[in-house]
Parts: C-alpha cells; structure tokens; sequence
C-alpha cells in the first residue's frame, strides 16, 4: 500500500506469506493493516454515532 510518496508499506496478510520488498522492508508486522482498517472503522462509526 506504498507508492508515489508514501513513508513505509503496510504489507497484507498475502504478502506477508511471500518473501517480498514490501514484506522485508515495512516497519509494520503482519496483521497491522488488518488493525489499522479495524481502528479506521470504528472511527468513522464513532463519527456517525456523533460521539
């Protein structure tokens, strides 16, 4: 999920399984794109819920 600019790569679980550049170079662990989609849902609820 990194191109044109971007810091780092936040890899998927797919690509966390292959032996990749994205893989080997992301500062992030497997499974935190899956928190980072969790976390940027529940705010966005939160934000409809006008909490």
């Amino acid at each position: 999920m990194a191109s044109d600019g971007a810091l780092n790569y936040l890899p998927t679980p797919e690509a966390f399984r292959r032996d990749v550049y994205q893989v080997r170079v992301a500062l992030y662990e497997s499974g935190s794109l899956e928190a980072s989609i969790a976390l940027a849902a529940a705010t966005i609820q939160e934000m409809g819920d006008g909490s």
